[in-house]
């Protein structure tokens, strides 16, 4: 038992009722010696560097008085739980663990000791939201209020007025919120691209059909109020477990597992839904049948960039 889980380890035993030095080291170490006792005395003795008035020690009796609030999760039977919240914050968010520093900074000191040999991230999957509007954001969708949007297009600021946002979206490692326009089209808009922002008087009724595409959203390029189509496609054995551990799309379903391979059902509503991972799997990937516009849209773009070689 490392060092972190020993201390947790000695919380949740003196959360539930008051322990002598031995009866600790045998809970811990299964035996009685100088060098184990030592170890539970410096233990306690950290506990209370670092939680001030929160352990008792009278005639070699150890009790628990309180417990900080941000450990209390962590001594109780939810503990796994949390380990996966802190280590899921150390791997992807260590910033975020200040939170906890405040009332255990040994221990989260020691859990990204822990974390840093065990994981590499090749790119940050999180894009941090660094605008201005976010708490407005919000506000404008729990009070359902509509809102006038400036946002930077490619070459001015476009404004959305009278708009209405549903969610904030988070889809291919950025931040976007979902718009539902005066001119009846949908919208998903880069939070960090907005330059100006106002929250109007006047309040909506949320629209249903808006509300569930936006919770079956599979893609940026998905089109609000077009009927879906659906893609067949075979996929090579060499491959085939890329597609069996994880949906590439959220409508990707399993027609047939076959020696030759996999064959995959897509329904889209847009063809620039599929056609990224159409091309990034090429020529593992085959189309056994689809509509011909996204026959014809793969073809062109084959087509000139081969012209373009």
């Amino acid at each position: 038992m490392n060092g972190q889980n020993r201390v947790l380890y000695i919380l949740e035993l003196l959360a539930k009722k008051s322990y002598s030095t031995q009866a600790l080291m045998i809970e811990v170490f299964g035996e009685d010696s100088s060098s184990n006792k030592r170890t539970i005395q410096n233990d306690l003795d950290l506990l209370r560097e670092f939680f001030p008035e929160t352990i008792e020690s009278k005639g070699g009796v150890h009790k628990l008085l309180k417990i900080p609030t941000s450990i209390k999760s962590i001594v109780n039977k939810e503990a796994k739980e949390t380990k996966k919240l802190l280590e899921f914050l150390a791997v992807f968010h260590s910033d975020a663990l200040k939170l906890f520093e405040i009332d255990e900074p040994r221990l989260i000191k020691d859990l990204k000791k822990e974390i840093t040999p065990l994981y590499h991230i090749q790119e940050n999957p999180f894009e941090q939201i660094e605008s201005p509007f976010l708490e407005d954001i919000k506000r404008a969708i729990k009070q359902h209020r509509y809102v006038s949007i400036g946002y930077e297009g490619k070459k001015k600021i476009i404004y959305y007025n009278k708009s209405q946002i549903y969610k904030i979206v988070y889809a291919e490692h950025n931040w976007y919120i979902a718009v539902y326009s005066l001119d009846k089209k949908y919208h998903l808009l880069r939070i960090n691209f907005i330059k100006d922002f106002k929250i109007l008087s006047n309040q909506f009724k949320r629209d249903i059909c808006v509300e569930k595409f936006t919770n079956n959203l599979q893609s940026l390029f998905s089109s609000y109020g077009k009927a879906s189509y659906e893609v067949v496609v075979d996929v090579d054995p060499s491959v085939m477990k890329q597609f069996m551990v994880k949906k590439h799309l959220r409508s990707q379903e399993i027609i047939e597992r076959r020696e030759d391979g996999l064959r995959l059902r897509f329904k889209i509503t847009n063809n620039m839904e599929l056609l990224p991972l159409l091309k990034k799997w090429i020529p593992l990937i085959k189309i056994v049948s689809a509509p011909q516009h996204l026959k014809d849209a793969l073809k062109r773009d084959l087509l000139m960039y081969v012209d373009s070689l």
